[in-house]
Formats: C-alpha cells, structure tokens, sequence
C-alpha cells in the first residue's frame, strides 16, 4: 500500500513537470513576437522567490509586460537573493515583480524584499503576488513590498498606472 501510495505521487510528480515543460515550450514560440515589440515603457524585473521553483506565472506576467513595451529582465525561478540585489542595483529598473506559489516561499520573499530595501535602491516599487498570497490576501502587506496583484491582469493595472504617474 504505501509502495503504491508513492508510486502514484511519483507518477503525479512527473506528469506536472511534463506538462510544465511543454507550457514552457508553448510560450517561448511567442518570443520572437514579443521581442519586435519596442521597449518604451520602462525597465522591470521578474523573479521567483528564493527557493522556488514554480516560473510560469512569473513568466508569464513578464511576457504580458514586454507585450506591454516594457524592458523585463527576467531571473525566473530559484533567485540568489545576493546576486539579485547587486543585478537590481545596476539594472536602473522602476519596479520589481516577485511571486511566490507555495506558502513556504514567503518567508524567503520577505527576506528578499528586506535586503531590496536595506540596499536602498532608489525609489524602485516592488509588487508581490503569486498562488500563496491569493490564499492570505493580506500576508502581503507583512512583507514590506508596495503592492499586491491577485493575477497577472491586477499586476498589469497596476503597472500601468505606476507608468502613468512618471
């Protein structure tokens, strides 16, 4: 029973990353498209929490930016929190998109948010969202960041308005 109780959690396991993978392969035939666009409107940065490992939302969202005409560096899953503040530093981006999809992420977000603040950096805004903080729709706001989106369209708006405003 627990062989077989394994057994299919493996199974469930690997039938998620394929179809991540091929999620994945779906999404890059777009780049070509979405790098004639031009990039007007602004430099930000996407990433994952430190830890985590879960890139398509975050991917997506900063495909939709670029879509948008913005520059989007994008760090994707599992970041170096110090190579990314050294990397923010110099990149002159006007906002920062972390997500974080499973709870355990958050606190390693927190943290990358704090060492973001104590480095200083100009008056760079940070948006926080992803699958964990839909659960606790206000956990956000413990994590020191500017701004919460509940899905890509929010984290648009919101982008946009902050676009708007320089």
């Amino acid at each position: 029973m627990a062989g077989e109780a394994h057994h299919r959690r493996a199974r469930a396991f690997y039938k998620c990353g394929n179809a991540a993978r091929h999620v994945t392969v779906v999404l890059s035939l777009y780049y070509p498209h979405i790098a004639q666009i031009p990039k007007t409107q602004g430099t930000l940065i996407s990433c994952c929490a430190p830890g985590e490992l879960h890139e398509i939302g975050v991917r997506m969202f900063a495909d939709l930016c670029e879509l948008r005409g913005y520059h989007v560096i994008f760090w994707g899953a599992n970041v170096s929190s110090y190579r990314f503040v050294d990397d923010v530093m110099h990149s002159r981006a006007e906002l920062i998109g972390i997500s974080a999809t499973m709870p355990t992420s958050i606190a390693q977000a927190a943290a990358l948010i704090k060492k973001i603040k104590i480095a200083k950096i100009s008056d760079i805004k940070i948006i926080i969202g992803g699958y964990a903080f839909t659960q606790s729709p206000a956990l956000w706001q413990q994590t020191g960041v500017d701004f919460s989106a509940e899905n890509a369209q929010s984290a648009l708006a919101i982008i946009d308005t902050l676009a708007k405003k320089t």
